[in-house]
């Protein structure tokens, strides 16, 4: 009997998880504890450093576009 070399199930064993058989392999397969990082996403003053009044539209107005395609060309160039 042929065992697979990752699982080292062979086909007369069970698989383990059933639900995983055509799915792929997720990072909660691999580390099933890991911690949650969703409530670092979350939208709050706190992890906010520019404030709730802060206008994203007007200080993009404000940014010299050609300037800055120039100083990546030449950043691009010299690195």
């Amino acid at each position: 009997m042929a065992r697979c070399p990752i699982t080292g199930l062979g086909s007369d064993d069970k698989v383990p998880n059933p639900a995983a058989g055509n799915r792929g392999t997720y990072n909660k397969d691999w580390w099933p504890n890991q911690l949650n990082l969703k409530i670092l996403s979350q939208h709050s003053n706190k992890v906010n450093p520019l404030g709730d009044d802060f206008d994203y539209k007007a200080e993009f107005a404000k940014l010299d576009y050609e300037a800055l395609k120039r100083d990546l060309k030449s950043l691009m160039r010299e690195s």
